[in-house]
This record gives C-alpha cells, structure tokens and sequence, in this order.
C-alpha cells in the first residue's frame, strides 16, 4: 500500500513538470509568432507604400538633369575649342601627288629661311622625309593625312627653332609610321623613329619628334619659352645637351600599344676642344643639343546632342 502511494505521487510529479514544460514551450512559441506577425505587418504597410509611388521621374528632375547634361556639353565644346585653336590646318581630299608637291615646296622654303636667318642646314637635309628624296617611294592613299600633319609641324618646329637663334639644325627624325622593321629595334638613327602603325587614342594623337641642333644655351632657353607659348599643344619629353642623358623611344610594333619609353644614361661625349659645361650666361660656343617632344592634335569638338 505504501508503495503504492510512492508511485502515485512520483507519477503526479512527472506528470507537473511535463505539463509546466508544455506550458513554457507554448509560451515562447506564442511570443515568436507575435514577433513574425508584426515583421509581416511591417513588411506588408512598406509593400503598400511602394506600390503607391509613382515609378517615374518628376519632371522636375528631368529638366534638372537636361540642363547639366547641356551644361557639361557646353564646357567639353570650350575645352576642345581652347585645345584646338592652334591645331594644323589638314587638307582632308590631298592626294599623293599634291602631297610630294608640298612637300618639295617645304623643303625648299625651309632651306631659303635657314639661309636668311643664317642657320648651318645640311644641303642633302629633308627633315625627316629622306625616304622620299628620289621620288620613287610608293605613297599610299590613307598615309597622306598623317605625312602632311608631320609635314606642316615639322615646318613650324624648324621655323620656331631659326627664330630662337640657333647656329645649325642637324636632323630632324619623325615618327616612319610607313612600314615596319622587322626583326630589329634599333632606330634610324636621325632619318626615322620608328613605332607602331597607329599614334591615336580616343581623345587625341600624337606625333613624336627628335632634332639634333648647335646651339647657344640662351638660344636653349629661348626655344623652350617659345614652344611654351606656341598655340601648337606641345610637351617637350627630353633635352640633351653635349651627350648627357637622354630618352630612346623603341617601337611596339604590331601591338597599338604607345610608343615604350626607355629612359637610359648616356656616356658624356670627350671634350675635344677642351670645352667645358657651364650655365647660365658663361657658355660662349654653341653646344650640341638633342630635343625630343610630343605634338598633340585633337579631336574635332562634339556636336550638342538635340533634347
């Protein structure tokens, strides 16, 4: 009997703490599904927000956003007119013909102004068109834009350069976009230099240069505050003076890719007259100078695109 009532009580006891356990399980699960229901409700009113809005733009923003569309046009059209300004002037319907005929004329020209500004010019010098001196060289027709654009330039450079009192003009070297070399990437040493067949990007070109001149170091000087100034868009990229230092450029041919620019010491050249390096107003005898520089042209400046 007494047993009995031992087992009884012990299977009240259980029977409570399952009930109370049941109990608390239901508790929290009641107080998830609150929190669930008010996540649904919350998620629910912004749904029903949303769906009230209108999707489109205001007209208020689109006028906003034309105008500073206009406005940026505006100011691209003024940047590329101020760049353009002092762009050479191209035929665009030159053909061959007329281009070796111009390009005689140059020549002939340049040589007549060295010659009244008492500048030493080599007879045989064609500064940087050698290729063409026999008159038997194929041109071709999409070559032509390019060769007169040097062309031109290189008569502005040599003219700009008889003005800032030089003694002689050595070489002139352009950029042989004409034709490749294979096999080598040494330089024609004052004729060409040679590169890859393109020197355009999307936003502007580039014509590359390196003249050999004697000059004075005031006459140096003169030649960098005038090509400072000039409305040609140029950044001189080197200037050697008496052999020291220098920039070779070397080609990336069949690649597109911008001229790879290698940047080496140059050995000082042996002082044969026992002259020495000295700046400011103390250099008497003219010095042997090399002057490399970039000419930019642009691109032509962009319509207003209609509202």
């Amino acid at each position: 009997m007494k047993s009995r009532s031992m087992v009884l009580t012990l299977l009240i006891v259980i029977s409570g703490l399952l009930l109370g356990l049941a109990c608390a399980m239901l508790f929290l699960e009641k107080h998830r599904l609150k929190a669930v229901e008010q996540n649904i409700d919350i998620f629910s009113q912004r749904l029903t927000s949303s769906m009230a809005l209108d999707p489109y733009p205001n007209q208020a923003n689109i006028d906003a956003t034309r105008a500073n569309v206009k406005t940026l046009e505006a100011d691209v059209a003024t940047l590329r007119k101020e760049m353009n300004a002092g762009q050479i002037a191209i035929e665009t319907n030159m053909v061959s013909l007329e281009w070796r005929s111009l390009w005689i004329a140059k020549k002939e020209a340049l040589h007549e102004a060295a010659k009244k500004a008492g500048v030493v010019v080599p007879p045989a010098c064609s500064f940087g068109f050698e290729k063409y001196d026999d008159g038997t060289s194929p041109l071709n027709r999409g070559d032509v834009r390019r060769l007169e654009l040097q062309l031109k330039t290189i008569d502005q450079l040599c003219r700009l350069l008889y003005q800032s009192g030089i003694s002689e003009l050595k070489s002139v070297a352009r950029e042989l976009f004409e034709e490749q070399t294979v096999g080598s990437s040494s330089r024609r040493a004052v004729t060409a230099i040679e590169q890859a067949t393109t020197n355009e990007t999307p936003l502007y070109a580039k014509e590359h240069f390196r003249i050999e001149l004697m000059a004075r170091e005031s006459a140096v000087v003169e030649i960098l505050n005038r090509l400072s100034i000039n409305k040609m868009f140029t950044v001189v990229t080197s200037v050697g003076i008496d052999g020291h230092a220098g920039v070779e450029l070397r080609s990336t041919a069949g690649t597109g890719e911008e001229l790879e620019r290698e940047t080496r010491q140059v050995q000082p050249a042996a002082a044969t007259d026992g002259r020495k390096i000295i700046t400011g107003r103390g250099r008497e005898q003219p010095a042997e100078v090399v002057l490399e520089l970039d000419v930019y042209e642009f691109g032509e400046v962009p319509k207003e695109s209609s509202p």
